[in-house]
């Protein structure tokens, strides 16, 4: 019997691939290395030539990225072992959101 820990590594093994993360731990561990205060608002996109795509909820979020770059780097590249992250873009966007309801919905 094997730990959840390998499983959800195992199926987050594709989505990290086709985001240009060689391991899933990444995905796994975004709540650790962005932090309570920008977890809801900041998810990966995709990893292309040393630069790392974020989507955000809004401006203030993306100022908020742009000052912890250096940090949100030097996270990642630690956990993915080798400097893979030059540098953070953010493009804005509805991050973990539900669609808000049309009036007249039930």
């Amino acid at each position: 019997m094997r730990a959840v820990g390998h499983h959800i590594q195992q199926l987050l093994k594709p989505l990290a691939k086709q985001l240009g993360f060689q391991e899933g731990e990444v995905l796994r561990q975004w709540p650790a290395i962005v932090g309570p205060a920008l977890v809801g608002r900041v998810q990966p996109r995709r990893l292309k030539q040393g630069a790392l795509v974020v989507a955000v909820t809004d401006g203030a979020t993306a100022l908020e990225v742009s000052y912890a770059a250096p940090q949100l780097i030097e996270r990642i590249n630690s956990f993915m072992g080798f400097a893979a992250v030059q540098r953070v873009l953010t493009e804005q966007t509805l991050v973990g959101r539900a669609p808000a309801a049309k009036i007249g919905e039930h």
